[in-house]
């Protein structure tokens, strides 16, 4: 800092060569003081900025000198008005004056002036304007900087956006912390065929035998950064899937990415075009296949079922039971017998029935049965096949010397009568036929007595004379 050297004289309250206590603090005040007499004429000068002191093109010579000869002409003008309010005790405006830089541009120093000593003397106050100046443009250049980020960012996310929705892949952002959905691509919506919106489950989308999969897959990401791919099944089509996936923070919430992609043959055939053409080879099978809900009301059937049952619409059938066409008469119980063993064991091979036609016809069928979808909404698969259409190679002649039947009543011929061997046959074959039947049923002999079209005391009638199960006398 450069004080005043003769301030003390100027202001009158100190010596020739001394500074007053005026004198410092006008000097402190501003980053260029000036003390001017009433001729206009610079009679003390103090720099706060060292900086200001040596931009300031000749400066050091400033002392006696005009204080408008040390600034560029278009500013004369402002020092003029600023010595004349100051004469006149009006208020002062603040001035902005330019000095002649050592180099460069023109030093900016914003101005106010203060009459002291009867006007004898006028301070003139400066401040360097440089300072504002370049936090002025800092903040410009910051601002600028501000809005090329922006606009970069916007960029990215138009991009990101337009990769995002446009992509054939599913991909859907999950909170890691909540397993719920953040955001979907319209590629996730086709691939799941179920309502996906923001704030659902995750889990939800995925059959629950594939719960622990996916849990495990997201624990797996979250812990190492990466997981293998992991395969699960679609909850609404039971379709398999691979998922794999990456993490990414987005304020401040920790979210999965993941890329779901539906499982391709070897040849590149996708699966949901492989399902088709299951579904294309179902319908023109020339076995029946009918698909039912867990109670056997028909959901859909092929082209073959429809023609065994002579109707030509599938309209006619859907809502109907599978019932109302197996068993000798409407009333048949072997739909019950036959939904009773397929809940029980999961699938039914080889049932043996006969299927009637709405016009009467009939025909002997084995019909094979499975469980399509469990729990509270099953779905069952039945494929009907017609066994009087079966191929089968001719019977070889028999020898003359072959048995003939049983070998049992075969070595009977020739030592009982015939009364006798025909009473025999008959009772291994009802028998067979009353074992046979209790198997079906599960033991419901009220179902076995109405499958064999007996009277319930008729059937254990029988069931004691041949020693079957076990019957107490109430019985």
């Amino acid at each position: 800092m450069n004080s005043f050297s003769y301030g003390g004289a100027l202001l009158g309250d100190g010596s020739e060569g001394g500074v007053s206590e005026i004198g410092r603090l006008v000097g402190a005040a501003a980053d260029l003081a000036l003390l001017i007499d009433d001729q206009g004429l610079i009679r003390d000068i103090s720099f706060r900025s060292e900086r200001l002191q040596k931009d300031l093109r000749g400066a050091s010579d400033w002392l006696g000198r005009s204080w408008a000869e040390t600034v560029t002409s278009e500013s004369r003008g402002k020092v003029a008005a600023l010595l004349e309010a100051s004469q006149r005790d009006e208020e002062v405006r603040l001035r902005h004056i330019n000095h002649p830089a050592t180099s460069g541009a023109d030093v900016a120093v914003q101005y106010s002036t203060i009459r002291l000593r009867d006007g004898k003397v006028t301070a003139a106050f400066g401040q360097d304007l440089r300072l504002f100046s370049e936090l002025q443009q800092k903040l410009i250049d910051a601002q600028e900087a501000l809005d090329r980020d922006y606009a970069a960012l916007r960029e990215a996310q138009a991009r990101s956006r337009l990769l995002f929705d446009g992509t054939g892949e599913a991909l859907v952002a999950v909170n890691v912390a909540t397993l719920k959905i953040v955001e979907f691509n319209p590629a996730a919506s086709r691939l799941f065929r179920t309502e996906i919106r923001k704030g659902r489950a995750f889990l939800d989308l995925f059959r629950e035998s594939s719960h622990t999969k996916v849990q495990r897959f997201v624990t797996t990401l979250q812990n190492k950064g990466a997981a293998d791919m992991a395969t699960v099944a679609l909850v609404e089509t039971g379709a398999p899937v691979a998922m794999s996936g990456g993490m990414l923070q987005s304020g401040g919430t920790l979210l999965m990415l993941a890329r779901i992609t539906g499982l391709a043959a070897r040849d590149g055939t996708s699966l949901e075009a492989l399902n088709g053409r299951l579904l294309d080879a179902l319908e023109q099978s020339p076995d029946a296949f009918v698909f039912t809900d867990g109670d056997g009301l028909i959901l859909a059937a092929n082209a073959a079922f429809l023609d065994m049952v002579q109707l030509g619409n599938i309209d006619q059938v859907r809502g109907r039971s599978l019932g109302d066409w197996l068993g000798q008469s409407a009333a048949s119980v072997e739909i019950d017998v036959l939904l009773a063993n397929l809940r029980q064991r999961g699938t039914v091979r080889l049932f043996s029935t006969r299927l009637r036609g709405q016009h009467g016809a009939e025909r002997q069928v084995e019909i094979s049965a499975v469980i399509v979808d469990g729990g509270e909404h099953a779905r069952l698969g039945f494929s009907i096949r017609d066994v009087a259409r079966r191929l089968t190679p001719p019977a070889p002649e028999p020898a003359a010397d072959a048995p003939v039947g049983n070998e049992h009543l075969v070595d009977l011929i020739g030592r009982v009568p015939l009364r006798d061997l025909v009473r025999d046959a008959t009772d291994v074959i009802e028998r067979l036929c009353i074992e046979a039947a209790l198997k079906l049923t599960g033991n419901n002999r009220a179902s076995a007595s109405e499958m064999l079209g007996l009277s319930r005391q008729s059937l254990y009638v029988k069931m004691r004379r041949f020693g079957i199960g076990n019957l107490d006398d109430s019985e």
